[in-house]
């Protein structure tokens, strides 16, 4: 398994890549590393399209992921996934979209449940009119949202 830091314009990240994916990104404490070969390439090419994507030459992520929770979350996570890059999409279309019409509470709690913050574009989605919460604070999702070419709403 290995824990790496990335440090980006929205904060210091961290990542846990095991068994050759990915399965969480964000801020939290890491434990011991002891990472294979498969593990440590996985991290360099995390570190590579995260720059890229800061740098605006990337608009979405190539990487194998690992999202455990719930099938209600993996739905979330998977209909957030197609919300393309520069746009934006409330809760509630969310869970219209995965037919939980009047969810959109629950789909609010999937995306501050989200393992992968960034690869699962949780930013893209905002409360009706306004942009909403984040995990990494508002700031970091006005940032996000600027950097795509929207703000949210």
């Amino acid at each position: 398994m290995l824990y790496e830091r990335i440090e980006t314009p929205v904060g210091i990240l961290t990542a846990q890549i095991d068994g050759g994916a990915i399965r969480r990104l964000g801020v939290f404490e890491a434990g011991v590393s002891d990472p294979s070969g498969e593990e440590r390439a996985l991290g360099e090419e995390l570190r590579e399209q995260l720059g890229e994507y800061f740098r605006g030459e990337r608009e979405s992520f190539s990487l194998p992921l690992s999202l455990p929770g719930t099938g209600f979350r993996r739905r979330v996570w998977a209909e957030i996934e197609k919300i393309p890059f520069g746009e934006t999409c409330s809760y509630g279309e969310i869970a219209r979209r995965i037919g939980h019409t009047g969810a959109s509470r629950a789909v609010g709690s999937a995306c501050r449940a989200n393992p992968v913050l960034l690869l699962v574009p949780c930013h893209r989605v905002t409360a009706a009119g306004r942009c909403g919460g984040y995990v990494l604070g508002a700031e970091a999702k006005e940032y996000l949202l600027t950097l795509e070419g929207r703000r949210g709403g």
